[in-house]
C-alpha cells in the first residue's frame, strides 16, 4: 500500500526501462491519480491495487506486455473507461473491474490465453460489447451481471466454452446470444431479466444434455432456436 489514500497523487511515471514486475497490493488504493502507464515487463497487478481510485480514467498496458496475473478487485469501484487485457492473462479474477461504471471499452486480442471470467469480474460495469475468446472455458457467477449498457457478446463457432453459471449476464440488454457447440453447463437464471434477448441459438451439435426454454422465461419474448436433433433433450419445468 505504498501510496495508498495519496489524495494528491495524480500521476505516476516510470523509467522506460523498467524492470519493474509487481505492483502489490493496495499500492494506489484510494488515490487520486488520473493516468498511469504500466511498464511493459510487470507481470502482476495484486488486489485492490487500484481499488476506488475515483480519477484514474486511462490505464495504459502495452500490447506486448508480460502482464499475466490481474487479482482480485485490482480495479473494483475505479472510474476507468477502457482496458486492454494482454494476451498472456489466463483469467479475470473475482470482481476485478466490478462497480467500475465508466468502463466502456474491454480490448481482448484474438490470440488470448484467458479460460476464465471470475464471479462478479465486471458487475455494474458499462461496458456494451464483450468479445469471449476461443480459450475461455468459463463465464463465472454474476461476471457481466447489471452490466445494463451490453447489447452484444460474440462467441467464436470454435470457442472451448464449458460452463456459464448462474446470474452470469442477469439483467443486461443482450439482444441474441448463439449457445456454441462446447457449452455443457447452462446454470438456471444466467440470463435472467434480460429484457431485450429476442433470440438464442442451440445448433445441432449442442453438448447440453438438457436444453431447459424456461431458463429464458424472465427476458421477455424471446425466440429459442433448437435443432430438430435436440428435441429429445428439451425439459420443460
Amino acid at each position: 500500500n505504498s501510496f495508498e489514500s495519496c489524495t494528491k497523487l495524480k500521476k505516476v511515471e516510470f523509467e522506460p526501462n523498467s524492470e519493474l514486475q509487481i505492483i502489490d497490493r493496495m499500492s494506489f488504493m484510494d488515490s487520486s491519480i488520473e493516468k498511469i502507464i504500466i511498464p511493459r515487463h510487470v507481470t502482476t497487478i495484486k488486489d485492490y491495487a487500484f481499488q476506488n481510485c475515483n480519477n484514474l480514467r486511462i490505464f495504459k498496458i502495452e500490447q506486448n506486455s508480460d502482464l499475466k496475473i490481474i487479482e482480485q478487485e485490482a480495479f473494483s469501484s475505479s472510474s476507468l473507461e477502457s482496458i486492454f487485457i494482454p494476451r498472456q492473462v489466463t483469467k479475470i479474477t473475482k470482481g476485478a473491474f466490478k462497480y467500475c461504471k465508466n468502463l466502456k471499452t474491454v480490448e481482448i486480442p484474438i490470440n488470448s490465453k484467458l479460460e476464465e471470467f471470475e464471479e462478479d469480474a465486471f458487475t455494474y460495469s458499462s461496458i456494451e460489447f464483450v468479445r469471449i475468446p476461443f480459450s475461455v472455458k468459463k463465464i463465472g457467477i454474476s461476471s457481466f451481471s447489471s452490466c445494463k449498457k451490453l447489447k452484444k457478446v460474440v462467441i467464436p463457432a470454435n470457442s472451448q466454452l464449458n460452463a456459464i453459471m448462474k446470474y452470469a449476464f442477469f439483467d443486461t440488454s443482450i439482444e441474441s446470444f448463439f449457445v456454441p457447440p462446447s457449452l455443457r453447463s447452462l446454470e438456471f437464471r444466467s440470463f435472467s431479466n434480460c429484457k431485450k434477448l429476442l433470440i438464442i441459438e442451440f445448433n445441432e451439435n449442442c453438448s447440453l444434455n438438457e436444453i431447459i426454454p424456461t431458463q429464458f422465461v424472465e427476458s421477455g419474448n424471446s425466440l429459442i432456436m433448437i435443432a430438430a436433433k435436440l428435441k429429445n433433450r428439451i425439459k420443460i419445468i
